[in-house]
This record gives C-alpha cells, structure tokens and sequence, in this order.
C-alpha cells in the first residue's frame, strides 16, 4: 500500500507538472496568438497605407498623361501654324519677287516711252524748224 501511496504522489506530482507544463504551453500559445494578430494588423494596415499610395501614383499617372496628351495636341496645333505661316510666308515673297520683276518691267518701258518722247520731241523740233525755213 505504501507504494501505491508513493506511486500515487509521484503520479500527483508529474499530473502537477504536467499541468504547469500545459498552463505554460498555453500561455505560449495565447502569446503567439496576440503577436500574430498584431503582425496581421500591422500588415493590413500597411496594405491599406501601399492601397492609398497607389491610388494617388494612379491619379497622378492619368492627370500627368493627360497632360501629356493635351500638351501634344497643342504641340501639333503650332506646328501646322508654323507650316501656315511658311507657306504664306513663301506666297508673299513670291508675290513680292512677281510685284519686283512687274515693277522692273514698267521701268523699262517707261525708260523707253521717255527715249520715244525724247526722239519726238526732237523730230518735232526739227519739223517745226523745217516748216519755219519753208
């Protein structure tokens, strides 16, 4: 009997143990629970934090593209201006060269008419200095 008796403590005492073991265990358990809840906290939160951070790079990547877009519009706008006003450019400097040559022309055909009237004038004095002799 004493040994079951003895048996019996010993049995008490490891079931003690045991327990201690086991609340110990549990305690563990309870502590990895927290710290993994709060490590899945922290990682929503800085999900939420990279969501907010990407929409704004979103909002910011369409407003500057378009930009972008409208600023190549009106890139495209001065450039056919620019052809435009070349192109008027080129028309009036022929229409300067054509106005030139034309005002040349009437140059010389004035310079020709004075000549003509020069010669007549000399012819008529010259009648009129024969028809005086006569």
């Amino acid at each position: 009997m004493g040994e079951l008796i003895n048996h019996k403590e010993s049995l008490q005492s490891d079931y003690e143990t045991l327990q201690s073991a086991n609340e110990l265990l549990r305690d563990m358990v309870e502590d990895t629970k927290r710290g993994r809840a709060l490590q899945v906290q922290e990682t929503i939160k800085t999900e939420m934090l990279m969501g907010d951070a990407v929409v704004a790079l979103d909002a910011d990547l369409i407003e500057t593209t378009s930009r972008a877009i409208q600023l190549e519009a009106e890139n495209a706008f001065l450039h056919q201006q620019i052809a435009n006003l070349a192109e008027a450019l080129t028309a009036n400097a022929r229409r300067a060269n054509d106005q030139g040559s034309k005002l040349k022309e009437a140059e010389s055909t004035i310079a020709i008419l004075v000549t003509e009237k020069v010669v007549l004038e000399t012819d008529k004095a010259e009648l009129e200095a024969e028809k005086t002799k006569l």
